[in-house]
């Protein structure tokens, strides 16, 4: 909901019908959509932090404020790097979405929503009116990311349904056969494609509700 409220109000604040105290109103509405921002660009899923990159294991984005207490900047310790799984042997896939990529290539999804906020209390039509633009760029990278994770997800599907069923027939094989080391290898190997596909799967379900959830 959050990029489609943004922009409803970056609309509304930039229409003759409504007044400064309106458009006051309407910035305090953004100050709480930019809390939820900087909240979800510090989830975690059980102990690790999703969009940290390859530094999952601390907080990426921090949180600068006014005397006020409200957030005038967003700054990151780093979330660069690509976290990768094995589809068999040789098929290597990113298993993880980095913070980088998501919120601060291109348009910075947190530098928009600040300053939507700001121009709204300002009055400048004219700057809403780029903010606009630029909340439409950075909109279009979540769409691109949330195809991209539901891709990664079927494709490891896809290897998996395929895995089981040579796994059925190696296992058929093997049955007849006193061959322990193969059958040791053909249970390893499907001990770690379950486990990629699981690693992809709890990740899909947590941050797919998430982009959806910037997007309606």
């Amino acid at each position: 909901e959050i990029f489609q409220r943004l922009k409803m109000l970056v609309i509304q604040g930039a229409s003759d019908s409504y007044g400064p105290l309106d458009k006051l109103s309407i910035a305090g509405e953004v100050n709480q959509l930019v809390e939820q921002i900087a909240n979800i660009a510090n989830s975690r899923s059980e102990s690790i932090y999703m969009f940290a990159g390859t530094f999952n294991d601390v907080a990426p984005y921090q949180v600068n404020r006014d005397e006020e207490g409200e957030i005038i900047k967003v700054t990151t310790s780093g979330t660069a790097g690509d976290i990768t799984g094995l589809i068999g042997e040789r098929i290597k896939i990113k298993v993880n979405i980095n913070g980088e990529d998501l919120f601060e290539k291109g348009e910075n999804i947190f530098d928009i929503a600040i300053k939507i906020r700001d121009d709204l209390r300002n009055n400048d039509i004219s700057e809403l009116s780029d903010d606009l633009n630029s909340l439409n760029e950075a909109s279009e990278k979540i769409y691109n990311t949330q195809a991209l994770i539901g891709a990664k997800v079927n494709r490891v599907e896809a290897a998996d349904s395929r895995a089981y069923g040579d796994i059925i027939s190696f296992t058929e094989f093997l049955s007849n056969t006193e061959d322990v080391d193969s059958a040791e290898a053909i249970m390893d190997y499907q001990r770690d494609l379950l486990t990629l596909q699981a690693t992809l799967q709890a990740g899909a379900r947590i941050m797919l509700p998430k982009l959806i959830d910037f997007l309606r």
